[in-house]
């Protein structure tokens, strides 16, 4: 995109200091009487106008930011790539009636050509100033120092020379106090010189201290892979590798969620390694750094080298290769792919290639990925931590209360769910003995996705099937084996069996296996009671794999024509102590009802949507179905007005909001707004800016798509304009030409935008809370909008399944706040 310059012709533009952006600019003299800027609006969104003293930046609006020349070069760039004009007023406060940057511009010295700052325009030479010179017998440091104590709006102590892919920063008082660096350390080294942050000296003290982080080649003699308590691992012994140390956006010490433990679940909030199995190009899956979730791993010791493994797969690098990353491949490694283990001084380990210094490292570029690889990348060396891996064996016996126990396997239960979307190439099947009775054995909802083959115990060979499959189950009479990548079998309890069949041929790995059932007796199971399904043969629920509340239970059909007798469920479910027995779940369609044992004239009618949650609830005991029946009276009250058409927008002081009137919806009772925040930044914003200051709003999401539809997401002191239209008596929120819409029944849970009025089913419906600010719910269902933040600075608007009325308060609390 080119930035349109309008110059005056009462402007010199000589007597300005030069911008890097000026090359990419299109300079555009005019006469001042003639122009109009609001004409120029209709073509262009942004333009900037120079004045004598200050110049002005048209930034979507006829009404300008008047700017401070100091800081041009940085306005300049937030003009051409920036988006949102609160973004812009937070990052250029006013000060003296103008805009700038507090901190003062770095004086740049480039060398005219191909110098390194004249390929790229990065944030790194956003806020400077530069000069430029011919060639190297022009570069007199005793000239620049001049330029820049002329010049006091600049950083006074240090300027920055480039010359090709060579940059020195110099002190002005001593031009032989100087330091060479690259390209790839100037973001670090120029912004921590100009905020006063470092000196010269800090940054050669630290180039004597790269030495001392690289790892040291020689190989311990008779090396064996030890835990950080100095037990050894043996081979083949099981466990997980855990990613030790915070990092920004996450703690590994935070708070766990109510009525967990600090030692359980294992996985959560900690990192841990993974392996990235979502490539079709070929290569070898590579290790990853993921919260909340990993794989296992085991070791082999070949001629006295010892090898990490995961499955039958060894750990190795590629130094031919592209890229730096660790891969698993079959075969054992040459010398050259081999990975060399280290011990740090807390006894866990540390990796680098065979014989190599270069310690493999995690580098978080999300929230939710770590790029793990041996990065012999400047700054990463200078800068960066080695990865420390602390060896966690997975298994545990459980002896606390059944009640935590539901939390905090649900919680488990929950973590992996996002894997649920990948296809399991994988057929489930069954072997059945000539002795095993399968009508004896109460039925699955997932046995309709399974074949069940019959066997001869004494020529069936199990070693033969895990050379073709990985996982199967072989029943027994009064448990099954359950066969999970490895050779021996777990003895597994039939209570159980549909929630360990939807584990075993979900993608999941032997960690989230183990992490999710408990070994009590030798005997592999579930931590509480099956819930006891009644279903309509005929006219069901589709349940498969993807259906993750559904897991612990089992099953009885009915036809449809003889109707539903709760009654001879209830004594059906007395008749299995085994299963749950104050409340059975009986479907039919896509309508659930639970029912209370005891008394099956008290039951609770909900629809597919809120399944997931329902059944939550009634799990960890965190509602009764009495309770679930009020808090839905309580519910219908609340729409009550809602359903009155025709319906009016209005704000929180009761105002009606007219069709097509522009407005900004914020984000109510997010966690910034609690925060301290010092006066003294604020005293230079000006109302409108301390209206979006610190605040959360809701927002149209540049980076989707038509194919999987445009969306709405929040961000942080920034929002989109919105408006409404009502179609006979339905208000619907506009963004631009587009009406908001949700598409729960295609499984989509995001808040979407699109050109066709939605359908019925579509409909976003608009609710007041007490204090008059909006809540979003889906039409048809209980389902409300939520917002949650991926990042600092933006996130995602969902209509969550897990947040609902249920739990006593709305997810998300919009308020209206007209532009």
């Amino acid at each position: 995109m080119e930035l349109n310059i309008f110059v005056p012709e009462y402007v010199d533009t000589t007597t300005l200091d030069k911008c890097f952006l000026d090359k990419d600019a299109n300079f555009i003299p005019i006469q001042s009487e003639a122009f109009l800027p609001e004409e120029k609006l209709k073509t262009l969104d942004k333009f900037i106008v120079l004045e004598k003293d200050h110049f002005k930046v048209f930034f979507y609006c006829s009404k300008p930011y008047e700017c401070n020349y100091q800081s041009r070069n940085a306005i300049m760039y937030e003009t051409k790539y920036g988006y949102y004009r609160t973004k812009f007023e937070y990052k250029f406060p006013i000060e003296n009636g103008l805009r700038l940057v507090k901190q003062p511009p770095m004086h740049y010295f480039v060398r005219s050509g191909n110098s390194d700052t004249l390929l790229y325009n990065n944030a790194t030479e956003a806020n400077t100033i530069v000069e430029y010179f011919d060639s190297d017998d022009d570069m007199d440091l005793i000239r620049f120092v001049e330029a820049v104590k002329s010049k006091p709006h600049c950083v006074q102590k240090y300027f920055i020379v480039n010359r090709g892919n060579e940059y020195r920063a110099v002190e002005t008082d001593n031009v032989k106090n100087t330091y060479v660096f690259s390209s790839r350390l100037k973001y670090r080294i120029v912004s921590t010189l100009a905020s006063g942050e470092a000196t010269i000296e800090t940054f050669v003290e630290e180039d004597k201290n790269l030495e001392n982080k690289l790892a040291k080649p020689e190989r311990l003699s008779g090396f064996k892979l030890r835990d950080s308590e100095g037990n050894v691992v043996s081979d083949g012994e099981i466990f997980a590798l855990q990613i030790l140390g915070s990092r920004d956006g996450y703690e590994s010490d935070e708070k766990l969620p109510e009525n967990m433990t600090e030692e359980e679940p294992v996985f959560y909030g900690k990192d841990w390694v993974d392996i990235n199995s979502c490539m079709d190009d070929g290569r070898d899956y590579f290790l990853f750094g993921h919260p909340d979730s990993g794989v296992t791993f085991t070791c082999e010791t070949i001629d006295d080298i010892v090898y990490l493994k995961h499955e039958d797969k060894y750990l190795y690098n590629d130094p031919e290769g592209e890229t730096n990353d660790i891969f698993i491949g079959n075969g054992v490694p040459t010398k050259e792919q081999r990975i060399q283990i280290h011990y740090d001084d807390d006894g866990n380990i540390m990796l680098t290639a065979w014989g190599g210094r270069i310690y493999a490292m995690c580098d978080w570029v999300k929230c939710s990925y770590g790029a793990i690889m041996f990065n012999g990348i400047e700054e990463q060396l200078r800068w960066g931590s080695p990865m420390s891996l602390c060896i966690v064996r997975p298994f545990f016996q459980y002896s606390g209360p059944p009640d935590q126990a539901i939390w905090i396997l649900m919680n488990l239960l929950f973590t992996f769910i996002f894997l649920l979307k990948f296809a399991n190439s994988m057929e489930p099947i069954i072997f059945v003995p000539e002795y095993v009775n399968v009508s004896n054995i109460d039925q699955c909802l997932l046995d309709k996705h399974v074949t069940f083959c019959p066997i001869d115990s004494k020529t069936f060979d199990a070693g033969a099937q895990l050379e073709q499959r990985k996982r199967f189950i072989v029943l027994e009479k009064d448990y099954f084996d359950a066969y999970f990548h490895r050779g021996r079998p777990d003895k597994c309890s039939y209570q159980s069996r549909n929630a360990i069949m939807a584990f075993m041929w979900r993608p999941c790995n032997w960690m989230d296996f183990y992490l999710n059932f408990l070994i009590v007796g030798g005997v592999v199971g579930f931590a509480m009671p099956p819930v006891h399904y009644f279903v309509c043969a005929n006219d069901s629920d589709d349940f498969n794999l993807n259906s993750p509340a559904d897991d612990n239970t089992i099953v009885e059909y009915f036809d449809r024509d003889y109707g539903s007798d709760f009654a001879k469920f209830a004594r059906v479910v007395k008749d299995k102590p085994y299963c749950v027995q104050n409340y059975f779940i009986v479907n039919v369609c896509q309508t659930y009802h639970a029912v209370k044992t005891d008394d099956v004239s008290i039951r609770y009618t909900f629809d597919k949507d809120v399944k997931y949650q329902v059944i939550e609830l009634l799990v960890k005991k965190s509602a009764t179905i009495e309770e679930l029946i009020e808090k839905d009276a309580l519910l219908s009250e609340a729409k009550a007005d809602t359903d009155n058409l025709p319906f009016q927008l209005r704000d929180s002081e009761g105002n009606v909001v007219a069709d097509g009137t522009k407005f900004s919806l914020q984000i109510v009772g997010s966690w910034e707004e609690d925060e301290d925040i010092d006066e003294a930044d604020l005293a230079n914003l000006t109302e409108r800016e301390l209206l979006y200051h610190n605040r959360e709003w809701l927002a149209f999401n540049i980076f989707s798509g038509p194919e999987e539809g445009h969306t709405i997401g929040c961000l942080y002191e920034d929002g989109s304009e919105f408006t409404c239209e009502t179609i006979d008596g339905i208000v619907y929120l506009k963004f631009e030409d587009m009406y908001f819409y949700n598409d729960l029944s295609n499984n989509k849970y995001g808040l979407f935008v699109g050109k066709d009025v939605p359908t019925k089913r579509q409909r976003v419906r608009i609710e007041y809370t007490e204090d008059g600010n909006l809540i979003l719910r889906s039409w048809e269902s209980r389902v409300l909008a939520a917002n949650e933040f991926m990042k600092n600075s933006c996130g995602i608007i969902k209509f969550n399944l897990r947040e609902t009325p249920y739990y006593g308060h709305p997810s998300m609390r919009l308020r209206i706040i007209r532009r």
